[in-house]
């Protein structure tokens, strides 16, 4: 994770959490191969009996 952010909450208190991920791993199969992935993600979180939840994540994956 880099370039993470935080929004100023919503009118109904909701937070956003903005950022980039990247995921580097190896796909196993017959055949290995490197899986090197990234691009933005954003998290919405939202206060449910006095913890911060999230309640969506919504990311774009384009290979690297």
């Amino acid at each position: 994770l880099a370039q993470l952010g935080v929004k100023p909450p919503a009118s109904n208190g909701d937070l956003v959490v903005e950022g980039r991920f990247r995921i580097r791993a190896t796909h196993r199969t017959d055949k290995p191969r490197p899986l090197d992935v990234a691009g933005p993600i954003r998290w919405l979180l939202r206060r449910e009996d006095g913890a911060l939840r999230i309640v969506g994540i919504e990311y774009e994956a384009a290979p690297r």
